[in-house]
């Protein structure tokens, strides 16, 4: 049996690929935080501040495939294996965990690397 690592894990600093994954599970939480209660973003246990709008940006932005693997897995909590064939991957799953992955590590990336530490509101150093 798997176990999932928890976002809110206190030895791991700062925005990973598993609490991101973790976070988009949660989407229908967030969004209706955001519409009943205007809430837009929050700070996860570390520090690390998620700001949704950012986030679904980030998502709209990628390319199709790593948009499409993430949206179907992450936030439709859909399996793999489930997602390979709404992809038109037959034989394998791999692809879809690959374009998961990728997708991942490119917001974590733009949003929450030590090169964004120093801009300004408008992505200025």
């Amino acid at each position: 049996m798997s176990t999932r690592r928890s976002w809110k894990a206190n030895d791991e600093k700062g925005m990973t690929c598993y609490k991101l994954e973790a976070i988009l599970r949660h989407y229908d939480e967030l969004y209706e935080l955001w519409k009943r209660e205007g809430i837009e973003e929050f700070n996860l246990d570390d520090g690390t501040t998620v700001n949704i709008h950012d986030l679904l940006q980030g998502i709209n932005e990628l390319p199709k495939r790593q948009r499409t693997a993430l949206i179907l897995t992450c936030i439709g909590n859909l399996k793999e294996v489930e997602a390979a064939p709404l992809m038109g991957f037959t034989k394998w799953t791999s692809p879809v965990s690959s374009y998961k992955k990728l997708a991942l590590e490119k917001l974590v990336e733009r949003y929450w690397t030590d090169k964004n530490v120093n801009e300004d509101e408008y992505g200025r150093y």
